[in-house]
């Protein structure tokens, strides 16, 4: 039994040690932890698995309502690498007002603008365009388009582009189908069952064919007999009585004489003939620029037709009832007296046609062209 004392002795040292171990401060010194790479951490670093609820720390991303972020600001609500506002998008600043990257407002798109201002590197409201020309509060295309009365934007017609060109789009427009550079009444003149186109040339409307107007004294170019189908094509030929309704002569511009042609439209003087032809160049062949670029002219020799006027050789009948011309020469009717003559527009088929006035007989059928009252 000589080992009994000191089996009793070891039984007390561990029983002792089991007790100080249950008894004592387990927990692990802060100072003799260590993290991975040799860092000293903090126990309330090291994530429990027991513990529940969000973290209500800040991430390292961003922040949401008045805290900051590393990257960008954020607002009511915020999105992985921008800010936030009302609405954002990746690259641009939302709120109400604008940040690098994008332009502020109600809503922000990337690099581009939003709300009702421009900034950089984006459009603007309504009222911005490429060159920052308005008609009143409205942008316009100076290439393509003109302002009227600094409150209504039209568009030029074909080649004709300059300040003599312009029209009030109210009443007027480009009628392509019919010419390429015509500028037309939007509504054509109804007249005896007919309907005829209208050209604004300078300040004078004319009507864009011959007149067709049905009266005891009117004539067809006739062959033997009146063509009808003279008449649907060139229109009615006339006598200066029979034009002019028996009303005195005129020189004044507007003529003031109504005659045969609608209400509210005139037959020309020799002054509205001359104002035509200087409007187009009497240096410019205007004869030619009148014409109708058809092959109703002789010779091959039709005209440009730049203006929608659609001239045609209607030719003429003279008192002693003989047709001639048909083809190869247009004249047309003015109030204006020269003796016992009328001043007259004349076109002939060359290709150098000046469009000259002339006076001719009062007594001869030729063709009538109405111009619109101022």
């Amino acid at each position: 039994m000589k080992w009994f004392p000191h089996c009793f002795a070891f039984l007390a040292v561990i029983a002792i040690f089991i007790l100080f171990a249950c008894s004592g401060d387990n927990s692990i010194p802060e100072e003799d932890y260590y993290g991975d790479f040799g860092t000293p951490v903090s126990p309330s670093d090291i994530d429990d698995p027991y513990q529940s609820g969000p973290v209500s720390s800040s991430s390292t991303d961003e922040t949401e309502d008045s805290s900051s972020s590393t990257n960008e600001t954020g607002d009511s609500s915020s999105s992985t690498g921008g800010a936030g506002g009302s609405s954002s998008s990746a690259g641009g600043a939302g709120g109400s007002s604008s940040s690098g990257g994008g332009a502020g407002g109600s809503s922000s798109s990337t690099g581009g603008a939003g709300g009702s201002s421009s900034s950089a590197g984006g459009a603007g409201d309504s009222s911005s365009n490429s060159g920052g020309v308005l008609c009143g509060s409205m942008p316009y295309n100076t290439t393509t388009q003109f302002c009227y009365s600094n409150s209504k934007i039209g568009t030029y017609c074909g080649t004709r582009t300059t300040e003599t060109d312009t029209y009030n789009p109210d009443l007027y427009e480009c009628k392509p189908a019919i010419n390429p550079n015509g500028i037309y009444l939007k509504t054509p003149v109804s007249y005896q069952n007919e309907s005829y186109e209208a050209v604004l040339i300078g300040s004078q409307t004319w009507l864009a064919r011959n007149l067709n107007y049905d009266t005891t004294s009117a004539r067809c170019y006739k062959t033997l007999t009146d063509s009808l189908a003279n008449c649907i094509t060139y229109g009615k030929l006339y006598n200066s009585a029979t034009a002019m309704r028996g009303a005195s002569a005129s020189t004044n511009n507007p003529s003031g004489v109504q005659g045969i042609c609608p209400t509210g439209w005139h037959l020309p003087s020799k002054a509205e003939w001359e104002a035509l032809r200087t409007t187009i160049g009497t240096n410019n062949n205007p004869g030619i620029k009148l014409k109708k670029s058809t092959s109703l002219w002789t010779n091959g020799n039709n005209g440009t037709d730049d203006y929608g006027f659609a001239a045609l050789p209607g030719g003429r009948i003279n008192s002693s009832n003989e047709s001639k011309y048909l083809g190869t020469l247009g004249r047309w009717k003015s109030t204006t007296a020269s003796g016992s003559n009328y001043e007259t527009m004349v076109i002939d088929s060359t290709v150098s046609a000046s469009g000259a006035v002339s006076a001719l007989p009062g007594a001869d059928y030729y063709s009538v062209r109405c111009v619109k009252n101022p």
